[in-house]
């Protein structure tokens, strides 16, 4: 359907989100209608090294590059720096804002808006299927821990210690 490497793909409602590199440093966020096979760049030539993409409300594209996190707006192609934050590892968009992390693997800095929930995490990830609002689980000195993310937006929230996950592990002959 689409030629050339892509990355970053996102679906919703028949069309298919990317990017295309176009060279080094540089690319391009696309869309993709399945039914009339018509792809449209949403946002072309964008210098950069990018992150992760993220479809919110099939309204917009939030994407990561460099150290900043942008917001594109389908509907108008408008895009607008929506955080800048020194070694900016990865971020998640929630319906109460942004997650995200700065530091180095198994060592973040967990932030909600601005506001630092968590310093030297493990890891963390954000799950939209725990309790009302979804939670931040993070790992902290080798225990997990889940936070309320309306909770942790409010900066009223108290970690939790908790036992969701087993983990298996896997042989290095093990098959995926």
């Amino acid at each position: 359907l689409v030629e050339g490497p892509v990355q970053k793909l996102n679906y919703e409602d028949g069309v298919l989100y990317y990017a295309r590199s176009r060279e080094e440093g540089v690319f391009d966020l696309c869309a993709f209608d399945l039914q009339s096979h018509r792809e449209t760049v949403l946002l072309g030539g964008f210098s950069g090294e990018l992150g992760q993409v993220y479809l919110v409300d099939g309204q917009y594209l939030d994407f990561s590059c460099d150290n900043a996190v942008w917001e594109l707006e389908l509907a108008t192609g408008f895009y607008r720096l929506v955080l800048f934050a020194k070694e900016l590892w990865s971020f998640v968009p929630t319906g109460c804002g942004l997650i995200y992390a700065t530091g180095s693997l198994f060592d973040y800095s967990i932030y909600a808006d601005g506001l630092l929930l968590v310093e030297h995490a493990d890891d963390y990830s954000v799950d939209f299927g725990l309790g009302e609002n979804g939670a931040l689980v993070y790992s902290l000195e080798g225990e997990d821990c889940q936070m309320d993310l309306a909770a942790a937006f409010a900066g009223i929230a108290q970690p939790v210690q908790f036992k969701g996950y087993s983990y298996i592990a896997l042989s290095s002959d093990a098959e995926a």
